[in-house]
């Protein structure tokens, strides 16, 4: 909470214990009156108190969920006898919890954990029988209310956030479902689930989640780092413990510049419109499957030479030449863009190299290179067909666009905004075609690295840019863009152990 001051001091937790502190809130004030009679005096100031207790004893509580709202809009709350200042919300939220004749028993986050400290973050509840007495208690409301009461349009009903009553319990069913199978939960996928959710710390983006998957690793949340330090660990252990560079792929969306994270390191905050950041997390997923492997199997380098700065080696595959200006392209009917790209990629012309053909190639490139297939009941993902000549000969036809036609692959339209979720369609000096990220220039270089699955984007930093360490010259020093599919080397026709080259990444 900014600006919290407060004389209170918190006693430490007994983290091998499970312990945390309870809120004890305290009944309104009473006063006798000249009659002898007692009555209950609402006062301005709400006293609090704690007590510690163990998650291994199951002690009685309610967990106080609320919005935190504006931290700068404060009052203050007594707490141990020490003012103590609460947000808005939690001070009107206290205010009517409170009782006349009898304490209550409470957890709020902003309280009860010392967010001043690396304090122990409170665990998701450990017993799965709480999770589903809920989730049942969902199913009868559900049920009573479409075939008793026939009341439905209520939980439909959207707050301000446009969050509705059947999408919160909805949600609240799968967060207590991963709960229950947090072995089998995956961090990254976790975070990508709930990369459009809000939080107040940054840094919860990362520690906000790890409760729900055993923190893997023994990753303990520290907030005694920064923003910066937090991001920049997070994506160094993943690579670590993935061994390739997959994570990288998730740095798509408009970044937050006063984080002042080095390029390379995922913005955990930055979001793409809603369609389009459904794709990307779902093309993300695509690369993490192994669908392509550019890098030739090859194990990731990277290493923190200094802070803010990433060292590896790279080979510099190609460089852009032009693109596709309207990078919004949802904006424009499929057949515009196919027109528009035809021209930018020149698949009229004589001269098909790198291509045996450049028309052929165009329609792997709006495929992102994959096919989409059903398969007992689910989509499955596997690498396009050099010999799929069925759908390729109706997309020359221009039959791809009549989705009436019984002939045209229903998946078509989704490959297609996967590849180009958050992307630009970019044609290279060598010919090559391909989606890259819409920050991408005329000038950029398409480069491999050992560990990555898929071509990346790099930069030549500028001498305007922070750059940490000044021992490098400003001939291998570069921004990171993001990844790219580039049809042709998705699958280490490109990657060639000898030409790697020293970079370093900022």
């Amino acid at each position: 909470m900014e600006g919290q001051r407060s004389t209170y001091t918190y006693s430490p937790l007994n983290e091998a214990h499970r312990e945390i502190r309870l809120l004890h809130l305290l009944p309104k004030q009473r006063k006798t009156t000249h009659s002898g009679v007692e009555h209950a005096r609402e006062l301005e100031d709400i006293r609090c108190t704690f007590s510690l207790a163990s998650l291994n004893d199951h002690p009685p509580f309610e967990a106080l969920s609320y919005v935190w709202g504006d931290p700068k809009a404060v009052i203050p709350i007594s707490l141990h006898g020490h003012e103590f200042p609460v947000t808005l919300n939690l001070h009107d939220a206290l205010s009517n919890l409170r009782l006349d004749c009898e304490e209550r028993i409470l957890w709020a986050d902003a309280l009860c954990i010392n967010q001043a400290d690396n304090d122990v973050v409170f665990q998701f509840g450990q017993r799965a029988r709480d999770a589903s007495i809920i989730r049942d208690f969902a199913d009868d409301m559900y049920r009573h209310a479409g075939e008793c009461c026939r009341c439905t349009p209520y939980l439909r009903f959207e707050n301000s956030s446009g969050v509705s009553v059947s999408g919160g319990i909805a949600r609240f069913k799968r967060l207590t479902k991963s709960h229950e199978n947090k072995d089998g939960l995956d961090l990254l996928s976790l975070m990508g689930g709930n990369s459009t959710r809000e939080c107040y710390d940054p840094r919860d983006k990362i520690f906000g989640l790890l409760g729900l998957c055993g923190y893997p690793g023994d990753y303990r949340p520290d907030y005694s780092k920064s923003v910066r330090q937090v991001y920049e660990d997070f994506v160094v252990s993943q690579i670590r413990e993935a061994q390739s560079l997959d994570i990288l792929s998730y740095g798509y969306g408009a970044r937050h510049r006063n984080l002042r994270l080095p390029s390379f390191v995922p913005d955990w905050t930055a979001t793409l419109p809603h369609d389009s950041s459904l794709d990307a997390k779902q093309r993300y997923k695509i690369v993490r499957m192994g669908t392509f492997n550019a890098a030739d199997c090859s194990k990731e380098e990277i290493n923190i030479f200094h802070p803010g700065m990433g060292v590896t080696r790279a080979i510099a595959v190609d460089t852009i030449v032009d693109f596709d200006h309207l990078h919004g392209a949802r904006s424009l009917k499929q057949e515009k863009i196919l027109e528009r790209h035809r021209r930018l990629a020149k698949v009229d012309d004589r001269t098909q190299v790198p291509y045996t053909s450049r028309i052929a190639a165009l329609w792997k490139t709006w495929w992102g290179g994959i096919t989409l297939q059903m398969n007992n009941a689910r989509v499955t993902v596997s690498r396009i067909d050099d010999l799929d000549g069925s759908n390729y000969q109706q997309w020359q036809k221009g039959l791809f666009w009549d989705v009436s036609q019984k002939n045209v692959d229903p998946f078509y339209k989704i490959a297609f905004n996967y590849v180009s979720a958050g992307r630009k369609f970019i044609v290279t000096k060598m010919g090559y075609m391909g989606f890259a990220p819409e920050s991408c220039e005329k000038g950029d270089l398409i480069v491999l690295m050992p560990g990555g699955k898929v071509p990346y984007i790099l930069r030549p930093a500028s001498e305007a840019d922070e750059i940490p360490f000044t021992d490098w010259t400003p001939g291998n020093r570069f921004t990171f863009l993001g990844d790219a599919y580039l049809q042709g080397i998705m699958h280490g026709e490109a990657y060639d152990e000898e030409r790697l080259e020293l970079i370093a990444l900022v």
